[in-house]
Formats: C-alpha cells, sequence, structure tokens
C-alpha cells in the first residue's frame, strides 16, 4: 500500500490509498515511522530486522486506536507482533 525510499527520501503511496480517510492517513504515519528510523540512525540487529517494521506497525496501530478505529488498530498490532517473532522463525 506504501513504501518509503531510503535513498531518495520518498514515501510511495498506492493509488488505492484514500489519505482523505483515516486508514490512508494511517499508511503514511506508518512510513513517516520509517522516515524517522533513517534520520536518527536507528537500526534492527540483523537478527531482526522485522523490529524497524514491527515499530511502524506498533505507531500505525496506535495512530488508528486514537481516533477510534479500534478492529483497524487491533490488526496492525497483530502484524507488529509477527513481524518482531524473531527468535521464531515461520520457516528454515
Amino acid at each position: 500500500m506504501a513504501a518509503f525510499i531510503p535513498a531518495s527520501a520518498e514515501i510511495l503511496l498506492s493509488p488505492n490509498v484514500d489519505i482523505t480517510k483515516l486508514l490512508g492517513r494511517s499508511y503514511l504515519v506508518h512510513e513517516f515511522v520509517h522516515a524517522s528510523q533513517l534520520e536518527t540512525g536507528v537500526k534492527a540487529p540483523a537478527t531482526c530486522l522485522g523490529l524497524l517494521e514491527s515499530e511502524s506497525y506498533w505507531v500505525q496501530a496506535a495512530y488508528l486506536r486514537k481516533h477510534g478505529l479500534n478492529d483497524e488498530a487491533l490488526a496492525f498490532e497483530l502484524v507488529s507482533m509477527m513481524q518482531s517473532a524473531c527468535a521464531h522463525p515461520y520457516h528454515r
């Protein structure tokens, strides 16, 4: 739905993302977290690169929950937890 491109510091959005709606703006929030991670030099350990993605999903969920979209927030919280489960590989 969205992507942050570190080399150009751009955020790309799918044409399907409607930023006039809270859910659409939440994808921007998610990508802003990635931009902030790059700007501040935050790095995930090589053994768990999902931690950066996990943080972005968690902030996205918090944004949605703050605005009353609790069901949508729960979905992103679950994705956040799965991204951070680095000690438990899904396949070998």
